[in-house]
This record gives C-alpha cells, structure tokens and sequence, in this order.
C-alpha cells in the first residue's frame, strides 16, 4: 500500500478509518464483547491485501471486541482444516477471502452472523465505494428490487445479439437471496430466470461460478457461442462444433 506525501497519508488513513467502521458497525453491527474472527486470503495469491483485514480487525478491537485473524489460501472444495470449528466459535465472521463469496448461499449452521467484504484492499475499502453508507446501500438496493416487482415483460439484449424475454417477479421475496452479509452492498436480489427464453450470446470466455472448483476455471472463446434458453434452462448451445464441444464440457 503506496500513498504519497503525509497530508495525503494522513487523509487516507482517516477514509480507510471510516471505511473500517462501516464494515463493522453499519454492515456487521459489532459490539464490544463479541468474538469476532476476521479471514483474511494470503495476500501473494493477488487477490486481497494485508492492510484492509488489519484495518477491520483494529477497528473491531477498539470497540472491545475479541478478534483472531485467520490466514487462510486458495479456495477449495472443502473449507480449510480448522475453519469449521473457528467459525463455530465465532459470533462474527469476516471474508476477506474468495472462500466466503464461495459459500454465500449455504447456511453452515455455526450461528454466527458472516460478512463477505468485496472492498479487496485498504484503498478500496477506503473510496468512496467502502465508505459509502451501509444503511443507504441496503436501501438502494430494496428500491431496485421492487423496481422490477409486477413488471410484465423485461428484454434483455446486447450488440452481438442477445435477445431473452421474459416476467419479472410477481413479489419481492421474503427470502435472503444469500446466507450472508455482503459489503459494500451493490448487488440487486436475483430475477428469477423461469419463464424467460431467448438467445444469449457468449464472447470471449467463459467464468468460474465462485461457488464451486474445477480446473481450467475459464475456457477462452475464439468466436461467440450462442445458448438457447426456453423457460429458464439452456437447452443447448449453436456456433462451431469444436468450440461448442468445449463449451458443453466446461458447462458440464
């Protein structure tokens, strides 16, 4: 972490504070006497840093919390040996680690309440983006929720064709649509895709779902692809045989 001269220092380390302090208190609501354990991904992996769970861990030890730092690696298909019973000891759990975006819709039965924090470094969670109010973020993205509540027909399209249809849902769901506390809060609850078809063009590669690990995590694209969608589930793939080939094997 670089910055430059000390009035400058002296004004990011006053942002990255306040960032800090909107992770603790406005999104996980910490309190003196919890025990708090921060899980922070071995920053050499390029991923997070070091400096913003330091920042989290320090601010949550000023409110009289207990916190232990956990260094964990690489995601991987079963949670890293001693997480299970760390977090089970825990009141709350922050993820500075890719492995809590990973299970963000299990529930893990350990009661403890888990915030996965996408501000990845202290600059970010020192922008305007982490110091953003937490509160007002929650609310904004209830306003966009119900935005699409009772809409008949939303399109979805790009330039190189895509074109799905399809209802927007008749009520906004009761339900959490993850089983944690994500920070800053930016992501709308999910549209259901039953009932919408069409055509969606995939360019340039395919992703990892974050959710599960398989190897190779992404398959490049030397010419778009398209899935045919009917009623919500992709019914198959048009485009050149060899590359749709690989498509279906990466999909599957």
């Amino acid at each position: 972490m670089v910055v430059g001269n000390s009035r400058a220092r002296q004004a990011f380390v006053a942002d990255l504070e306040v960032g800090a302090a909107n992770l603790v208190t406005g999104c996980a609501g910490i309190t003196s006497g919890q025990k708090v354990l921060v899980v922070a991904e071995d920053p050499a992996l390029g991923w997070f840093d070091e400096f913003a769970p330091r920042a989290v861990a320090e601010t949550a030890r000023r409110l009289g919390a207990e916190v232990a730092i956990m260094p964990v690696g690489d995601p991987a298909n079963a949670p890293p040996l001693g997480l299970a019973g760390a977090v089970a000891d825990a009141d709350v759990v922050i993820y500075f680690a890719r492995i809590g975006d990973q299970d963000r819709f299990v529930d893990d039965g350990s009661g403890a309440l888990r915030v996965v924090s996408y501000a990845r470094t202290a600059r970010a969670l020192a922008s305007v983006f982490g110091r953003r109010d937490h509160r007002k973020m929650l609310e904004l993205k209830r306003r966009v929720d119900h935005a699409f509540q009772g809409v008949d027909d939303i399109e979805i399209s790009c330039p190189l064709g895509t074109r799905l249809r399809g209802p927007g849902p008749a009520e906004v769901s009761k339900v959490p649509d993850v089983a944690v506390r994500r920070f800053p809060m930016c992501v709308p609850s999910p549209v259901s895709a039953q009932g919408f078809s069409g055509e969606v063009v995939l360019a340039e590669y395919l992703t990892p779902t974050g959710s599960r690990v398989y190897y190779p995590p992404w398959l490049a694209l030397p010419e778009p692809v398209i899935a045919e969608v009917e009623n919500g589930r992709i019914v198959g793939f048009r485009g050149a045989p060899a590359i749709v080939e690989r498509v279906e094997a990466h999909y599957a």
